[in-house]
């Protein structure tokens, strides 16, 4: 944990009457629930109709509101869909010269 939010939970701690580490886990658990949550959004596959049905914002007191906009949704689609094009040209461009090194070549 960071050195900085030590002697903040030291002092919820002593304030609330609740042991170091049990402050230590509930502090923690709202970044494990925001990890899981975003870990289990399949971006790469969903559709903007589903992306806009899909709970996206976590609003954490003192620090502010962690989201994910439609524009960089829109960003990372674009990102995925160049990856998958480039991808399959790869696997096309080994196919044919694995045809032509092999003697597939069908001209004759």
């Amino acid at each position: 944990m960071q050195k900085q939010l030590e002697p903040i939970i030291e002092k919820m701690s002593k304030e609330l009457g609740v042991p170091y580490d049990v402050c230590v886990q509930a502090y923690m658990s709202q970044w494990h629930f925001i990890s899981e949550k975003i870990n289990s959004m399949t971006i790469k596959d969903m559709t903007l109709e589903e992306f806009q049905k899909t709970k996206r914002n976590f609003n954490i007191p003192s620090i502010g509101k962690l989201c994910i906009t439609e524009k960089k949704f829109q960003n990372i689609q674009r990102k995925f869909e160049y990856l998958r094009q480039k991808r399959n040209k790869n696997v096309q461009n080994q196919e044919d010269s694995s045809h032509v090194q092999h003697g597939d070549n069908n001209d004759e």
